[in-house]
């Protein structure tokens, strides 16, 4: 009963942190002192829905990561976090994994290949450093627990894990080409992941 109880009351909490605005479904922190949206908390929380069964509210929540798109690809919800690049790849990737909804997967899939085009320039810059920091996400500070500006590499791993559901989604959809160009960025974006850490290790061994 307890584990149940602990169930429901952390699906409630979930519903009563949502905000209807418009056509828009916000999946907030909760309603005190983060009474905003953060793409970090809504991927968690999106996939929690998914997985207890809430597909149709869970879709509907994801689409909102859309409004946070910039201009040139980036997916950012507050400055500085760069980890919310991953995180909305692989909300939309294993809500379709999940679902196997294709007409989800058409509907986010332009926001996709917009975001996969930003990463590959970003980090054809970053391969140009000298260091710590080459072929990985640009050096910033988060404002966060980190208190640190540099390469976090949470928000790598995260990247990373993004352009797996981006090389899914584009087999599934049939776009080969894609496929194919983003596998190839995912095994490059690994071994860069595993070279700065073996560097880091290294260096404080």
């Amino acid at each position: 009963k307890k584990v149940v109880d602990t169930y429901r009351a952390n699906l409630v909490y979930l519903f009563i942190a949502r905000e209807k605005r418009g056509e828009d479904y916000i999946q907030k922190v909760n309603k005190f002192q983060y009474d905003a949206f953060w793409i970090r908390d809504g991927a968690f929380m999106v996939r929690a829905l998914d997985v207890w069964g809430f597909p149709f509210e869970a879709e509907r929540s994801a689409l909102y990561f859309l409004k946070h798109q910039r201009p040139d690809g980036l997916f950012l919800s507050q400055e500085g976090q760069l980890d919310a690049w991953g995180q909305t790849l692989w909300t939309f990737g294993q809500h379709f994994r999940l679902t196997g909804d294709l007409i989800f997967a058409r509907k986010v899939y332009p926001a996709v290949r917009k975001a996969m085009e930003w990463l590959i320039r970003t980090r054809e810059q970053t391969k140009q450093e000298t260091g710590l920091g080459r072929g990985l996400l640009p050096a910033t500070h988060p404002h966060d627990n980190e208190n640190a500006y540099g390469h976090i590499i949470g928000n790598d791993f995260w990247a990373y894990q993004g352009v797996i559901e981006a090389v899914n989604m584009a087999r599934a959809l049939g776009y080969e080409e894609d496929a194919r160009r983003w596998e190839e960025e995912a095994i490059d974006y690994r071994e860069s992941i595993f070279e700065n850490l073996k560097e880091a290790s290294r260096r404080i061994n």
